[in-house]
């Protein structure tokens, strides 16, 4: 006897609600559609891919970033204030600087646009009250990047 209701519950796999047995295919309807009505599903079209475009050779050269270019931009860096603090599960001391609004700790990195070029440096907290900026990379943006969308 209990194997034929076992048997009958994996095949036929009801639920009791509300002292009804729905069904799996019930409950994969949806509720507001008509009883029987199917969802006909379009083909989907595939993308035309168009393989004989011409390579046009890239002419423009890029100006390497100039030592200048890393002065204007560090000078546009306004160091806000210094905050430091010990925490009490480590016991080791945190500090932070805020520069231009931001807050910022030893090990970030600190990223500045200028003049189409994008500075990024790392800052480091040696001591309190005290900061140093490791400069990291300078990428110079296109043309096309830096113009403003209207």
């Amino acid at each position: 006897m209990m194997d034929t209701v076992g048997h009958l519950q994996s095949r036929f796999r009801c639920w009791l609600f509300a002292g009804t047995c729905i069904t799996v295919a019930a409950l994969a309807r949806d509720p507001f559609l008509p009883i029987g009505y199917r969802i006909e599903v379009p083909e989907p079209i595939a993308p035309e891919v168009k393989t004989d475009l011409p390579t046009v050779p890239h002419t423009e050269t890029v100006k390497e970033v100039q030592a200048s270019e890393w002065d204007e931009a560090r000078k546009l860096l306004q160091v806000d204030g210094f905050a430091s603090a010990v925490s009490e599960g480590r016991k080791e001391q945190q500090r932070i600087v805020m520069i231009n609004r931001l807050t910022y700790r030893s090990g970030d990195r600190l990223s500045l646009t200028n003049q189409g070029v994008v500075f990024s440096w790392r800052v480091q907290l040696p001591e309190e009250r005290r900061l140093e900026l490791v400069p990291g990379m300078a990428i110079r943006l296109e043309q096309e990047k830096r113009k403003m969308p209207r």
